[in-house]
């Protein structure tokens, strides 16, 4: 898990080894283009992903959002500078109707999008299913619960990936047929 979650940290890896000083914090937006991040609707959350200043003109008009000319707003640097206006501007459209209206309206623009899910609606996934990425573990059969667990995040396509996983084993308990297996003494 610890590999992963360095792996998806690509952008503050780059420019903490380029400048020798780590970002902070930025939440759950983009740290270098915006709009890029989470928006409330009435119900609840969705992402809009207008990763470049056509996507964003393309927003400002399915959102009716007279910006895309404004001068804090005409470039991709201009918005991460008022990102929290433009965030605020947003909003003031969005929560005026549910997520999978905007959802369904900036899919149809063409612009990137979709919902924030729970922990729950996300086990269930059916992209989540199909890459076996939440797998019930059986007890051990001299006992112990039974649990789920997440699955391994690398896919390799020559390996199988099973979904059915056996229990785990006692600490030491597969020694003799991993030293086999790697022909060691």
């Amino acid at each position: 898990m610890l590999d992963s979650q360095l792996a998806i940290q690509e952008h503050s890896l780059a420019l903490t080894a380029a400048t020798g000083h780590p970002p902070g914090p930025t939440g759950a937006r983009h740290p270098t283009i915006t709009p890029f991040s989470t928006y409330r609707a009435s119900d609840g959350f969705f992402v809009i992903a207008a990763g470049n200043d056509h996507l964003f003109r393309r927003l400002c008009d399915t959102l009716s959002l007279p910006v895309a000319d404004d001068p804090r707003f005409a470039t991709n640097a201009a918005r991460c500078e008022n990102v929290h206006l433009l965030k605020r501007l947003i909003e003031a459209v969005t929560l005026g109707n549910t997520a999978a209206h905007w959802i369904a309206r900036l899919d149809a623009a063409g612009i990137p999008t979709g919902r924030v899910q729970t922990m729950l609606e996300a086990m269930h996934d059916p992209q989540i299913t199909a890459r076996h990425m939440v797998l019930p573990v059986p007890p051990r059969p001299e006992g112990g619960p039974a649990f789920t667990a997440a699955g391994n995040p690398v896919k390799m396509s020559t390996l199988p990936d099973p979904p059915p996983r056996g229990p785990a084993p006692r600490l030491d308990g597969d020694r003799q047929a991993i030293l086999d297996w790697l022909d060691a003494p």
